[in-house]
């Protein structure tokens, strides 16, 4: 009976293995029943225990390859100085709802250098500092245009829901991108093509879809230029080679608009850091105020230090711009983003 449970164990811990080659295969039967399939190649080596007193067979994974690559990825976050040490704040916002938009490896375009960083990070500083449940906050890496789309619709919903009480951030990194033929801008999906526009996601269409959420205030960071260049150098492929002056669309209702560069500007990279050079500044004042800090203070310190930062580090003019909607004209520099 024993040898017959063996035999068992031994041919369905082989089964989960009939893809792999004959000689990537180990099977042996030691004392006490124990079982042990290995694969023999440096993928990875897997090992199926059972004996005499167990009625269940665990499995024990041993990934060297996955455990490296997940270091790796984990290690590539934590890089920069603002990616450590996250304040954590008592204020819990069950009323506000952020979506961030981390675009960084396009099928079509060039990469976004640090995006994912970007996007990660701002995400951290939402819930520990600004207090956002966690359920109230959706992070798309990598989005596509219906994406994008659906994410925006979930805001719709939530506004329906919450009617006035509710307070949205939108946060992209990404690529923009501009329409030549008038200068107007465009948010670029990782399945767009810079060179057809109706591939892209109008800014013009974003605000008005925003400013329909009737909220208490909506604030985006964008992370992004929209003169055809790419982050750091060179230029999308819709460019040919030529800066454009984006044309700037007006935010309506309560809403507040960040970004990280104007006209025809470009939205480098901090290399040192892993991040945006414009998001970087972002994090690193929320970092040093513990979050509290008005819009006004928070724009003036971002614009002075990306301004400064990039003469320095790419010997190129960065400076970044707000633009406020009429209803926040004479209030928004006392606006704070944990506002409680």
């Amino acid at each position: 009976m024993k040898w017959k449970n063996i035999m068992m164990m031994v041919m369905m811990a082989a089964g989960c293995w009939f893809s792999l080659p004959v000689h990537s295969q180990r099977i042996s039967v030691g004392k006490k029943g124990l079982v042990k399939v290995m694969r023999t190649d440096s993928t990875c080596a897997q090992e199926f225990v059972r004996d005499e007193h167990q009625s269940v067979a665990t499995r024990k994974t041993a990934k060297a390859a996955g455990a490296a690559e997940g270091v790796n990825t984990l290690a590539s976050y934590l890089k920069s100085d603002v990616d450590l040490n996250i304040p954590v704040s008592k204020v819990k916002q069950e009323k506000t709802f952020a979506v961030i938009i981390a675009n960084e490896n396009y099928q079509e375009e060039v990469n976004v250098e640090f995006a994912l960083n970007d996007g990660m990070a701002f995400r951290e500083y939402c819930i520990k500092l600004l207090g956002i449940p966690e359920s109230n906050l959706h992070i798309r890496k990598d989005a596509t245009l219906n994406n994008m789309l659906a994410e925006i619709n979930w805001m719709q919903n939530i506004a329906k829901a919450y009617g006035a009480e509710a307070r949205f951030i939108f946060y992209y990194a990404g690529h923009g991108m501009p329409d030549e033929s008038n200068g107007t801008s465009y948010l670029l999906p990782v399945d767009g093509k810079s060179n057809i526009l109706a591939t892209g996601y109008s800014m013009s269409r974003l605000y008005a879809e925003l400013n329909g959420l009737n909220a208490a205030c909506v604030t985006v960071l964008m992370d992004a230029c929209f003169s055809g260049s790419k982050r750091g150098e060179g230029m999308l492929a819709s460019a040919r080679g030529v800066v454009l002056k984006a044309k700037a669309e007006a935010p309506k209702g309560n809403m507040l608009v960040m970004t990280a560069a104007q006209g025809s500007e470009t939205a480098y990279p901090y290399k040192e850091k892993k991040h945006g050079l414009f998001t970087y500044f972002l994090l690193k004042k929320l970092q040093e105020s513990k979050g509290k800090v008005t819009y006004g203070d928070l724009f003036d310190y971002v614009k002075t230090n990306v301004a400064q930062k990039s003469v320095v580090v790419n010997e190129k003019s960065q400076t970044p711009t707000i633009a406020v909607s009429g209803d926040l004209v004479s209030t928004w520099q006392g606006i704070r983003l944990n506002e409680d």
